[in-house]
């Protein structure tokens, strides 16, 4: 896409890039559930998940283009938040 030099950087969108191996991909037999969740993703519109914007490949990589997230995952959360605990 063309950027706008009349918009300021400030207001460029933000986006995720979630980079997978081919090769580890192939070792790990993994082929099938990358192809899934790209397709699950393709397909899904809600606001509790990150939207897939763009995918695409090179010949080491695949690479998925994903809404950002700027408070991070969910796993992330659940973490910090169980690590505030006092045990």
């Amino acid at each position: 896409k063309l950027i706008e030099s009349s918009i300021p950087q400030s207001l460029w969108l933000e986006y995720a890039v979630k980079v997978m191996d081919k090769e580890h991909i192939q070792q790990q037999n993994y082929a099938q559930q990358v192809a899934q969740e790209i397709h699950v993703l393709k397909s899904l519109d809600h606001p509790s998940v990150s939207r897939l914007f763009a995918q695409f490949e090179d010949a080491k990589n695949i690479y998925a283009v994903l809404e950002y997230c700027p408070q991070g995952d969910i796993f992330g959360l659940i973490f910090e938040s169980n690590s505030t605990v006092n045990m």
